[in-house]
């Protein structure tokens, strides 16, 4: 790549979406529009891979942290006992701007820098990485659409892979030989559509573990309601069927306890490409909705695809309880999908 075109990469403008998409995804574990936004104001950095762990360890392969030449950094690889000296390595590494592969804990030449867990990990440490590949990754992301960075950790060389949600070998993270794959995935959505008060208590522990929230409601109130915290909301209306889209990365969940309005929704749900699909609701509920989604012209398998009832919790019947216990199912279906 020539100069030039690393310099317009790192002036160019940013993927549409992008600054409300940062609201939507952990930082932590994309630290990638930081990198290139310390770029674009003239910092070298270094962007930190944890790429191989010997043992246990409290954060999963991939883990990774931007660096900058000042010292300020984001995400985390180790969870404290690490980071400082993951900063001062990457300083060293910009300053010599050269690429390294560094062992820590069991194995490692710092005898001094000792991991409580008793593990040994390598990180390698890339102060080169052009910034084309980094816009391009995040524009992948924008788009929702997954991608890998392969790096070759002997040479420094990386290359972007886009792939469809269905190539799953495609969307590991891991390491063959002396190359090292890292997924990176669209940030997850959840679209609650309900009444009462799980709805806004969902909605704002979603939003706290990094997820875009989309909510419709037929309640007036609770659109204000959820207005006071942040978000938007559309007005269901009976009867109609709503403009609405699940995607492979977005999660569906059914809130009413007045089921007649999932009536225009199930369809919408049920032909959707959502990993996680689900809805409150006792025996009952579940079999009122087989007989409606039967009056559909619905096969027997399509009312299988509902998660009912939602939740991890059994019989969770409190609205904070009931927004937890989803929460967390859907968070594991969102791992299992990821398979890491």
């Amino acid at each position: 790549m020539t100069v030039a075109a690393e310099q317009a990469a790192a002036r160019a403008p940013e993927p549409e979406g992008k600054g409300a998409g940062e609201r939507w995804i952990d930082p932590s574990e994309n630290v990638l529009p930081q990198l290139l936004d310390w770029r674009r104001r003239g910092l070298r950095t270094a962007l930190a891979t944890l790429v191989a762990i010997d043992g246990s360890f409290p954060r999963a392969l991939g883990a990774q942290m931007a660096i900058a030449e000042d010292g300020s950094a984001a995400g985390y690889i180790s969870g404290g006992c690490l980071e400082g000296a993951l900063i001062a390595e990457a300083r060293n590494a910009m300053h010599e701007r050269k690429n390294r592969l560094v062992r820590y804990g069991k194995g490692s030449k710092y005898f001094d820098i000792v991991l409580p867990c008793g593990s040994g990990v390598d990180v390698y440490f890339d102060t080169s990485l052009p910034s084309t590949l980094i816009a391009g990754i995040l524009t992948e992301l924008t788009a929702r659409r997954p991608a890998v960075l392969k790096t070759h950790l002997a040479d420094g060389g990386s290359a972007l892979v886009t792939c469809d949600p269905a190539g799953g070998e495609l969307l590991r993270t891991e390491r063959r030989d002396n190359v090292f794959a890292r997924a990176y995935w669209p940030g997850l959505r959840l679209v609650i559509a309900g009444a009462g008060p799980s709805v806004t208590i969902l909605a704002r522990l979603a939003r706290t573990a990094g997820m875009q929230v989309e909510i419709l409601t037929p309640e007036a109130g609770l659109i204000e309601k959820v207005a006071r915290h942040g978000f938007s909301a559309r007005r269901l209306a009976s009867g109609c069927e709503p403009a609405l889209k699940l995607d492979a990365w977005t999660a569906g969940v059914l809130l009413f306890h007045d089921h007649g309005w999932e009536l225009p929704l199930l369809p919408v749900f049920l032909e959707s490409e959502g990993f996680y699909l689900g809805a409150v609701g006792g025996g009952g509920a579940r079999e009122a909705r087989q007989r409606a989604l039967a009056r559909m012209g619905a096969d027997a398998a399509a009312a299988t695809m509902l998660r009912t009832p939602a939740g991890m919790i059994p019989h969770a019947k409190q609205p904070a309880e009931l927004a937890v216990s989803i929460l967390a199912e859907i968070v594991a279906a969102a791992k299992e999908k990821r398979a890491e």
